[in-house]
This record gives structure tokens, sequence and C-alpha cells, in this order.
């Protein structure tokens, strides 16, 4: 007899102890759930509020995520570009030639290309994880810079030109 009501005992012990172990994992899992999501928003805010435009494609060249500015300077919506080839969204070779070298070779690669009217520096890195290679891309808009120029280039131009006529006047002079 009490061996049937200590047996019961035991077993009432066991599942309270198992259920207070059960409720410790269900709070360290919302625990961890609630960081990753912080995280992931973090990293959202970063990516939305970047000046460069940033893409991730897979090894295949497939857009897997793209940030606003991205999708600006190349006119396309992320969901409409998720799941597709980077060169039937943008549709520049250069791109897709740099892409292709830098998943390739495992290597960094830069280069420039035009989107529109912009000359953008472009940076493709290799991304590498446990289950597959990846490739983020990197756009800087280089036309602001490329306008500074010119108009150095100019200046120079125009100022040199307008000191040769009076040293020219004093050479004849002298």
């Amino acid at each position: 007899m009490f061996g049937n009501i200590w047996r019961r005992i035991s077993k009432s012990a066991d599942s309270e102890q198992l259920a207070r172990k059960f409720d410790a994992m269900a709070v360290s899992l919302r625990e961890t759930i609630r960081v990753v999501s912080e995280e992931r928003n973090k990293l959202r805010m970063i990516l939305a509020n970047m000046s460069d435009g940033v893409m991730m494609t897979d090894k295949e060249g497939v857009i897997i995520l793209a940030n606003a500015a991205a999708q600006s300077l190349f006119h396309f919506e992320e969901d409409k570009a998720k799941g597709r080839p980077i060169i039937e969204v943008i549709h520049d070779h250069e791109l897709n030639q740099i892409l292709k070298t830098c998943l390739d070779t495992g290597q960094q690669q830069e280069g420039q290309v035009e989107a529109g009217r912009r000359l953008l520096k472009v940076i493709a890195t290799p991304i590498y994880s446990d289950d597959m290679t990846s490739a983020l891309l990197t756009f800087h808009d280089l036309t602001e810079l490329r306008r500074i120029q010119r108009a150095r280039q100019e200046l120079i131009g125009n100022v040199s030109h307008e000191l040769r006529t009076p040293i020219t006047t004093i050479k004849l002079y002298a």
C-alpha cells in the first residue's frame, strides 16, 4: 500500500519537475525569440536608412534582399525582384559580370557601372555560410564626385587659358 502511494507521489514529483523545466525552457525560448527579433529589426532599420545601395544574391545570382537605396538606384520593388536573377531585374551585363566573377573566384570584386545618368561604384563581396555561398553587393553613387571633378577640370582649363594670353603678351613685349 505504501509502495503505490510512494510511486504516485514520486510520479507526481517527476511530472512537476518536468513541468517546471518545460516552463523554464519556454521562458528561455521567448527571450531568445525577442532578442533575435530585436536584432533583425535593427538590421532592417540600418539597411532601410543607408544611403548606399545594398543587395544580396545567392550563388546563382538570384536576389535575396535589396535595401531601399538599391531599389531607388535601379528602379525596382524588392517584392517583385526577390527570387529573380539580378540580370533580369537590373539588365546590366557589367554588373552581372562583376557578380559572376565574385561568385566564381570567391574574391571581392570592384567595378563601375552606369545606371541611367548615375555612375556607381560596385563592390561584390562573397559571403560564406554553412549551407550556401552568396554575395553582398554595395553600390556607392559617384555621380556628384564625377560632376565636381569635371568642374575642377574646366576651372583649371579656363584659368590656364586666361593666364596664357597675358603671358604671351608679356613675352612679346620682352
